[in-house]
């Protein structure tokens, strides 16, 4: 039984339903007792309370459901199949689930990489842009062709205000990587056309051999329009996203 996502109740947080695969052959039903995998290695065993939700009624006794299921609710269901169990006394943050896992993977990968943005105002961290301006700051031409590659790294969705234009909202942060360091697409914009300084730590390093190889290696590297044009063209996706990510030109920004 792989466990695929967690939902905690309103009403009492240790009343959890779990939308679970079951494998060729494995069945489960109202009243089982189930070992659930733990982050840590270990095991828990909870009772089954209610299979697929068919419990819609505000339950006094949170530890007991009657009326759970539906006419034969009380058979087995057999795998494969996704279906969701509900359990009691669960910390789903413990749970050895798919999102866990992801989510952990997802903090990994943000602690092994250096952020060049960390800004506010860019939802990417807590310093903020406007105390890391300089009139008249410039880099070479390296650099900006080094921020203007398109290694992909992360994005969020949300919508935030231009720090330097109040009335112009951006997409994101749709962000890019070299593998070591990783920034907000607009980064070069923000040098060229408001003076953003950069850390002195990642010029050196685009300016060394390694950074120069990466120069290389990422021409032609895949841009989040491309990304999303992929997604778009998968069956059963459904992606609202604009075409071209809602980057804006040089000139408009």
């Amino acid at each position: 039984m792989e466990i695929i996502s967690t939902t905690v109740m309103a009403k009492d947080e240790r009343m959890v339903t779990l939308t679970v695969a079951l494998s060729e052959g494995e069945q489960v039903q109202k009243g089982d007792e189930l070992e659930l995998a733990q982050m840590n290695g270990s095991n828990i065993t909870r009772k089954v309370l209610c299979v697929n939700q068919w419990c819609y009624k505000d339950i006094e006794d949170m530890c007991t459901c009657t009326d759970c299921t539906q006419k034969d609710g009380n058979l087995p269901v057999m795998g494969p199949c996704h279906v969701k169990l509900r359990f009691y006394d669960v910390d789903t943050h413990a749970l050895d689930s798919e999102e866990n896992r992801s989510t952990q993977e997802f903090i990994r990968m943000f602690q092994e990489h250096i952020c060049i943005t960390p800004y506010q105002e860019l939802q990417m961290g807590s310093q903020s842009i406007y105390d890391n301006l300089q009139k008249g700051y410039a880099v070479s031409e390296r650099v900006i062709l080094y921020l203007q590659t398109k290694r992909l790294f992360t994005m969020a969705l949300g919508i935030y205000a231009h720090p330097f234009k109040k009335d112009v909202d951006l997409l994101g942060p749709y962000m890019y990587t070299d593998g070591k360091y990783y920034w907000d697409r607009d980064t070069w914009k923000y040098v060229v056309k408001y003076g953003l300084k950069l850390p002195e730590d990642f010029i050196t390093h685009v300016m060394s051999e390694e950074g120069e190889a990466f120069l290389q290696s990422a021409i032609g590297t895949d841009s989040w329009q491309e990304q999303l044009q992929e997604l778009k063209q998968q069956k059963n996706t459904l992606c609202l996203l604009p075409d071209d990510a809602g980057d804006i030109s040089f000139d408009a920004f």
